[in-house]
């Protein structure tokens, strides 16, 4: 969480039966455990990106829950700029 970096996950064009299946693989963190997944999810730990489509259409961005519209968007990590306040673990 403090190595400057942010995990950057691109999913590819894919069926919604293949998204509902390795939906809960990714929430729970296992979903490069599945064969071929590869091709579908690109993961990279990145400082800054440009995400601009292909083609000159827009496109919805997701980013802490919120949903927009975009055409062309940069993304830069910020060391130390959020602060987190986690709870104690307990005994």
């Amino acid at each position: 969480m403090n190595d400057g970096l942010f995990d950057l996950s691109i999913i590819n064009d894919v069926s919604r039966t293949t998204f509902l299946r390795l939906f809960p693989k990714y929430q729970k963190g296992t979903h490069f455990q599945t064969k071929g997944v590869d091709r579908i999810i690109e993961a990279k730990a990145m400082k800054e990106v440009t995400l601009e489509p292909r083609k000159a259409e827009d496109f919805f961005l997701c980013a802490d829950g919120e949903i927009a519209l975009c055409r062309k968007v940069t993304i830069t990590a910020e060391p130390a700029a959020l602060r987190f306040i986690v709870p104690k673990k307990s005994c």
